[in-house]
């Protein structure tokens, strides 16, 4: 598959979101803006809450948290320097996503794609605090910082052109990162027992959402928008893969940025392309809609 910035990457817009919408149905259920619920996942949270785990590791508290305090945490166990990254990965999205949604109708429309994106978003906060929990760590998540609200605000109250391109810059950024934490957990947890199954599973369950998001986002973008969304991402990821100090410790941020701005998601792990809603490549004829 072409990269994601390359005009004739996926089929045309309206292919995309006609099966992304019926992708969403299967994989979410019934959507409830009200209760911020959709019905599939809360079956699947259910079975979470009714099989609790118990972390039999070392008591990650004290190095979780002196992660979390410092600017620079170097020397931090690699597990701990993971669950900082996890437990601020989302912030951002839960105060737009929270906003939005409080100045929303509380009825969802089940034709509206976004109807399940956003209160996917919510529950990616609660995937991420039950993954930070599988470690034995109980944890809440703070408002984000300054720069991060200014940036939701902007997202929220920008012109619909401009808000699909900010979406998407943030959700390629996103998915880069969850791709390295899922990775990752791999090595740091024994994906065979128990604790570490779930732990893989709750981080690429987040995975899974992030990359129909992103062609989703970029469904709405044609050739201008994704050139210009193509030169931010080559002067912000970095930045912004910087901005939580944990990343800069575990990850190498540079090749982070370089796996955003070349980003294919037919390169992604053949497990999660084969569940997630990744289109065929269309015929190298076709452009996306301006």
């Amino acid at each position: 598959m072409p990269n994601v910035f390359e005009t004739d990457a996926f089929p045309a817009a309206h292919e995309v979101q006609s099966e992304y919408l019926r992708f969403l149905k299967q994989r979410d259920g019934t959507p409830d803006r009200a209760a911020r619920t959709l019905a599939v996942r809360e079956a699947w949270f259910r079975n979470i809450d009714e099989n609790p785990l118990e972390w039999t590791g070392p008591d990650m508290n004290p190095s979780f948290h002196a992660t979390m305090a410092s600017p620079a945490p170097k020397g931090q166990p690699p597990l701990a320097l993971w669950m900082a990254i996890a437990a601020t990965a989302n912030e951002g999205e839960k105060y737009s996503v929270e906003r939005i949604l409080n100045s929303r109708e509380p009825v969802a429309d089940p034709e509206d794609p976004m109807s399940y994106v956003e209160i996917e978003e919510i529950y990616h906060t609660r995937l991420l605090l039950d993954a930070i929990r599988t470690v034995g760590v109980e944890y809440t998540i703070k408002k984000p910082p300054m720069w991060v609200r200014a940036l939701a605000s902007f997202m929220i109250f920008a012109p619909k052109p401009l808000e699909y391109l900010a979406v998407f810059i943030s959700e390629v950024v996103g998915t880069v990162l969850f791709a390295a934490l899922a990775e990752r957990a791999r090595t740091l947890v024994d994906p065979a027992s128990p604790a570490g199954a779930r732990l893989v599973s709750l981080i690429e369950e987040i995975l899974v959402d992030e990359v129909g998001h992103v062609v989703f986002a970029r469904s709405h973008l044609g050739p201008v928008r994704l050139w210009a969304a193509r030169q931010a991402i080559r002067f912000l990821a970095e930045p912004m893969f910087r901005a939580t100090p944990a990343t800069v410790e575990l990850f190498d941020v540079r090749e982070l940025a370089h796996r955003a701005l070349n980003l294919d998601l037919s390169e992604l792990p053949a497990h999660i392309v084969a569940r997630a809603f990744v289109p065929a490549p269309a015929p190298r004829s076709q452009l996306a809609a301006v």
